[in-house]
């Protein structure tokens, strides 16, 4: 598990590439019409159907590192408790 400490703010050259891949992405997903559209992995060639938010949820990601600013991914059903399970 990553902590807060393990978190790294994007070298020059990922905001670079954050940057390019952002302004493609965005522009893509603007003329989709489904919901769920196919993506190819050049190096692959493997096609695969991925859900329209996951794609602007990768967009934000994008974005947030072409700032340069580190980002920390949580599940929006986390919790957080101070007791122990049993």
């Amino acid at each position: 598990m990553k902590t807060n400490k393990d978190i790294k703010k994007p070298s020059i050259k990922k905001q670079e590439i954050a940057i390019e891949s952002y302004d493609a992405l965005a522009s893509a997903i603007a003329q989709l019409k489904s919901k769920n559209p196919e993506i190819e992995i050049e190096e692959t060639e493997e096609r695969i159907k991925i859900p329209l938010s996951a794609l602007k949820l990768l967009g934000e990601i994008l974005q947030v590192m072409s700032k340069g600013k580190p980002f920390f991914l949580v599940p929006d059903a986390t919790e957080v408790t101070t007791q122990k399970s049993c």
